[in-house]
């Protein structure tokens, strides 16, 4: 758990179309459905799948249902844009049980016949009609939403857009805040956070931590970014820091090692909002035909 949040810390958001072997076997836990997965077996190696790849096998009622990469692609689309960017293999495994569980669950609506309910035929043809709509204006506003354009609204956005510092920390994590602040004393008497870490490790302590790469204030834990804009560069933190994370309480020992504006982000990094932005502005043209 403490490895797990000390990677988020520093992660950049994105996703891939690689799949870990490890992650591959999810059973459904229903008396009249079973779901097994078939990939490699779990290696070291990542497995470099396309969205035709059979990631599931649904067994329902002896007939099988397969489940691919791209159907779990489609369904990340309806999730929030933080989980959107998540790396796949974070969230693979939940998102391949949703599109199991999912199965099971057309497969018995299926099988009492809920497909030919006059209510369900009712939203079927609303949501095609909404669907319709959808379409529709994506496509008119994709003519529209030209490069130019797109760089316009950039130019607009940027200019609004809060300066914020970015840091370079070294980070230890204890699960105690006497062992946080008995690591503080020895890179105090040392003042080398490397080699005390190192020795903190080695001598069985459970800790996590090491250099973290430049990273934007605003996505760092509120408490943690409390402390860190208080601090100078090369600056040790001399008290814990305690952060809440999962009902459970870490604390964390920071070396400030460097800070820096950060740098404003990219047209291509804000091209997926620059269309949310400008999609209103030119669907209005459609309403007001």
């Amino acid at each position: 758990m403490i490895a797990s949040f000390s990677k988020k810390l520093g992660l950049l958001l994105a996703l891939t179309a690689v799949l870990p072997a490890s992650a591959i076997a999810e059973k459904a836990a229903d008396k009249d459905a079973k779901a097994t997965t078939e990939a490699a077996k779990p290696a070291d190696a990542p497995i470099a799948i396309n969205d035709a790849t059979v990631v599931a096998k649904v067994t329902i009622d002896g007939k099988n249902v397969e489940i691919t990469f791209g159907q779990l692609k489609e369904q990340l689309k309806s999730l929030p844009a933080n989980i959107q960017g998540a790396p796949i293999k974070e969230i693979y495994e939940p998102l391949l049980q949703n599109a199991i569980n999912l199965a099971i669950i057309t497969a018995k609506a299926k099988n009492q016949g809920l497909e030919k309910d006059a209510e369900v035929a009712r939203r079927i043809a609303e949501c095609q009609e909404a669907m319709l709509q959808k379409t529709f204006l994506e496509r008119e506003v994709a003519k529209l939403q030209t490069t130019e354009e797109l760089k316009k609204a950039y130019d607009e956005v940027i200019k609004i857009l809060p300066k914020v510092d970015q840091v370079r920390l070294s980070q230890a994590i204890f699960k105690t805040e006497a062992d946080a602040k008995k690591f503080i004393d020895a890179v105090k008497k040392s003042s080398n956070f490397e080699a005390a870490l190192k020795e903190a490790k080695e001598s069985g302590k459970e800790v996590e931590g090491g250099d973290m790469d430049y990273i934007r204030m605003d996505a760092l834990p509120p408490d943690i970014a409390k402390e860190v804009t208080k601090a100078a560069k090369a600056t040790l933190i001399a008290k814990p820091i305690a952060v809440e994370l999962a009902g459970n309480k870490l604390f964390f020992v920071i070396r400030v090692n460097d800070k820096s504006p950060a740098p404003q982000p990219t047209f291509e990094q804000l091209e997926p909002e620059l269309k949310q932005i400008t999609f209103q502005k030119f669907a209005k043209m459609f309403w007001t035909k």
